[in-house]
């Protein structure tokens, strides 16, 4: 016993602060994973990941906007319910941006790297293990996604049966360039060079096969409406 406890007691002197970091980043991601799948309950659950910090209120009226386009309770438990997560992320570029213009002002503004690289990270494993099933995000979120978009996102073709002008891509939409998005007046919170994707449902998430398959339809019916959707 002794034995063991000299060598946690060597081991905590060597690597105390590394032990410290990634026990932090670890409880921070466990926490992240649990509240996103808590939201799984809502009947469309939505990750919205990008450079801009989107208030409690205007993620309201985006979900009260997007439950109007709902007609039924996928979930069955008594009400129609689509809800926001979110991780805020810049690039190094978007950083830089950020901090030149803060300088212009007199300001000095700076970002914690490694916080940025754990939220992408976060929003990967979400969108990997079926958690979410929309994601909205900036060009270049998406940029990072370039090599496993044909494993992760569905294209639009398969969902769509006329695929609009305002594609990104052959699996994405320029979410600004949505009419409906346009229309309601409820979205200007996102910013621009913003795509909206449809995930591909991951039969081996926490959820069973068949209840991820009323999750899949329940978003791919959220999308098919919001891109339907015209002014009469």
């Amino acid at each position: 016993m002794k034995k063991v406890w000299k060598w946690l007691d060597n081991f905590w002197y060597h690597h105390k602060w590394k032990t410290i970091i990634i026990s932090f980043f670890l409880i921070v991601f466990i926490i992240g994973f649990v509240q996103c799948m808590q939201k799984t309950d809502a009947d469309v659950s939505i990750l919205y990941v990008g450079p801009e910090v989107v208030t409690g209120e205007d993620y309201a009226a985006m979900e009260k906007s997007l439950e109007s386009r709902l007609d039924r309770d996928y979930n069955d438990d008594g009400k129609i319910t689509v809800q926001f997560t979110d991780r805020v992320y810049l690039s190094d570029a978007q950083l830089k941006e950020k901090e030149e213009e803060a300088a212009q002002d007199g300001e000095a503004l700076y970002y914690d790297k490694s916080a940025m690289k754990n939220s992408l990270d976060q929003a990967r494993q979400w969108i990997l293990s079926g958690a979410m099933l929309i994601a909205v995000m900036d060009y270049e979120v998406y940029a990072t996604f370039e090599s496993q978009k044909d494993k992760l996102f569905v294209p639009l073709s398969e969902y769509l049966a006329d695929v609009p002008d305002y594609k990104y891509d052959d699996y994405s939409l320029n979410f600004k360039d949505i009419p409906y998005v346009q229309f309601t007046g409820a979205f200007d919170a996102i910013c621009e060079d913003t795509v909206i994707v449809l995930i591909k449902p991951t039969w081996t998430s926490t959820l069973g096969k068949d209840e991820m398959a009323e999750r899949y339809q329940s978003h791919e019916e959220l999308m098919q409406k919001i891109v339907s959707f015209s002014v009469e």
